[in-house]
């Protein structure tokens, strides 16, 4: 079985539309399109059809990709998932991404040293930053293994948050209660939380562990 092409348009700058005498649309890259040289007249068999679409998916998931990482640094299961949510098939996504993978355009360990180092400069605790790694799509099991290559000084973390965010809010007990869960709450152990806020409030033993 064959279909007649009616019309080859372009519709869209890095798309092209081949329209069928039986009403049907087939959207190709534009590139593709041009290489194939497509024009009014044509037949195509169904296996021709399912080839130009199959090789048109991977080069336009293969430019999509590209523009995500000229815009910011992606993992590959953020990658995927990206293009996934754009309307591409889950086996062209993880083609695309084992692809670029192959070529060194992505490189999940790298990119969890760069953002384990920026994280952690930010005074993020080591709980706080192996969530955002996982967050943006690094296994939990890299995140671990990477952050566990880093010396941290937890106290030296929550005294440098505390004279940027917290000095001025320790002056009741209610004050250090909040300052001592906010800090909880980025992954700080109360222990460490406690010996660093002795040197900064009177009010600190009132304090008890939530």
């Amino acid at each position: 079985m064959s279909r007649t092409i009616l019309s080859v348009s372009a519709p869209k700058r890095h798309l092209c539309k081949v329209t069928f005498t039986d009403g049907t649309v087939l959207e190709l890259d534009s590139d593709i399109c041009a290489a194939l040289v497509l024009k009014e007249g044509q037949q195509l068999t169904e296996e021709q059809i399912k080839s130009h679409k199959a090789a048109s998916d991977t080069e336009r998931a293969r430019s999509r990709a590209l523009w995500y990482l000229s815009r910011s640094d992606h993992s590959e299961k953020a990658l995927k998932d990206k293009l996934v949510k754009a309307g591409f098939e889950k086996t062209v996504a993880e083609s695309t991404v084992l692809r670029l993978k192959n070529v060194g355009l992505l490189n999940d360990e790298a990119l969890c040293v760069r953002l384990a180092e920026s994280l952690l400069r930010e005074n993020r605790s080591i709980r706080e930053a192996e969530q955002k790694l996982i967050l943006k799509g690094i296994s939990r099991d890299l995140a671990r293994s990477v952050l566990s290559e880093f010396e941290v000084d937890s106290k030296e973390q929550i005294k440098a948050l505390v004279m940027k965010k917290y000095k001025n809010k320790l002056s009741t007990e209610e004050d250090v209660r909040r300052t001592v869960q906010a800090l909880m709450r980025k992954g700080f152990r109360f222990g460490d939380i406690k010996a660093v806020l002795k040197s900064f409030s009177s009010e600190l033993y009132e304090c008890e562990e939530m």
